[in-house]
C-alpha cells in the first residue's frame, strides 16, 4: 500500500525495534502491528446482557464487543437461564424492570446459584431501587440513560474485583468459578 514506509521491510522492522525498545513497564500491555495499545480486557471474558429493550441490547453488545468482551444479549429472565445454562457469564448487565421475573427476582437467584458479577443497568434511578438492587446481591448499580464510558468503567471495576478474590487466581476468569464450571462440564 501507499504510506510512509513505501517498503513493507522497513516498516516491519521499525515495527519490531519498536517492541524490543518497549519499557519494562509496557511489557504487559497488548500492542497491535504499527505499536499501537490493543484493549487490555481479555477476548475470553464473557458478559450477558439482560435488557428488554433491543435498541439498549444492540448499543451493549458493539460497544463493549469493541472493548475486547464476548458478549451475548437476551430479552428477559427465561432466556438469561437458557443462555447461561449454554455458557457461564464472568459478569451480568441486569435490567431491573424485565418481562416476566424482574430484575431483582432474578439478581437474587443469580447471586444464590452462581459466582457471578451483576451490574444493574436500568431506568429506575431511584435511590430505593439502587439499594434494594444492591442488597439483592448486585455489585454496581448504573442508572439509564448512561454513557457508555462510565458503563464501561463499572464493568472493569467489578471485574477486578471478582478476580481479587477469586480463589484460584485465575488468568484471563473475571471469576474463577464460572469459567472452570464450563470448562470442567464441557
Amino acid at each position: 500500500g501507499i504510506g510512509m514506509y513505501p517498503s513493507g521491510d522497513r516498516r516491519a522492522a521499525a515495527t519490531r525495534r519498536r517492541r524490543d525498545v518497549l519499557p519494562l513497564c509496557n511489557r504487559g500491555v497488548q500492542r497491535d502491528d504499527d505499536g499501537r495499545r490493543m484493549p487490555a480486557m481479555p477476548m475470553q471474558t464473557r458478559l450477558l446482557v439482560v435488557d428488554d429493550d433491543a435498541a439498549v441490547r444492540d448499543l451493549l453488545v458493539e460497544y463493549l464487543g469493541d472493548q475486547g468482551f464476548a458478549v451475548r444479549a437476551v430479552g428477559d429472565g427465561t432466556a438469561m437461564r437458557a443462555a447461561i445454562e449454554e455458557e457461564l457469564p464472568d459478569l451480568v448487565l441486569l435490567d431491573l424492570r424485565l418481562p416476566g421475573e424482574d430484575g431483582l427476582t432474578l439478581a437474587r437467584r443469580l447471586r444464590e446459584t452462581i459466582d457471578v458479577g451483576i451490574v444493574m443497568v436500568t431506568a429506575s434511578g431511584d435511590l430505593i431501587d439502587r439499594v434494594v438492587g444492591l442488597e439483592m446481591g448486585a455489585d454496581d448499580y448504573i442508572a439509564k440513560p448512561f454513557d457508555p464510558r462510565e458503563l464501561l468503567a463499572r464493568v472493569r471495576s467489578v471485574l477486578r474485583r471478582l478476580q481479587a478474590r477469586a480463589p484460584d487466581g485465575a488468568a484471563g476468569n473475571a471469576t474463577g468459578s464460572a469459567a472452570g464450571a464450563a470448562s470442567s462440564a464441557a
